[in-house]
């Protein structure tokens, strides 16, 4: 490397030194921003895994909780269902005693 720099000093001087300096400081700058990217990329990577897990198991979560509302709002109108049936029966029931009734006098 310094034999590089001093056949650089004699044949183009001073200059020619510092151009070849700065584009080596560049390249290492370069190098070391490539190499940061790099490891900052895979970090993003397994923040976006971690990320998608946990919308998963939220997901997951939101599902359950909707089929369980979903389970107490079907058996509360079958309940209710239910109720109108007997309700109409009763009533079937109040009708035709009624008529019987009305029908003998």
């Amino acid at each position: 490397m310094w034999g590089f720099f001093s056949n650089l000093l004699e044949s183009g001087g001073v200059v020619a030194v510092l151009f070849a300096a700065v584009f080596i400081a560049f390249s290492l700058v370069v190098r070391a921003l490539w190499n940061t990217n790099q490891s900052l990329n895979k970090q993003i990577r397994e923040i976006h895994k971690e990320y998608l897990r946990e919308i998963a198991t939220l997901h997951e979560r939101r599902v359950s909780e909707a089929q369980s509302v979903t389970e107490t709002v079907v058996r509360a109108v079958d309940s209710t269902a239910r109720g109108m049936e007997k309700v109409e029966k009763t009533m079937d029931l109040l009708i035709d005693l009624s008529g019987n009734r009305g029908g003998r006098r």
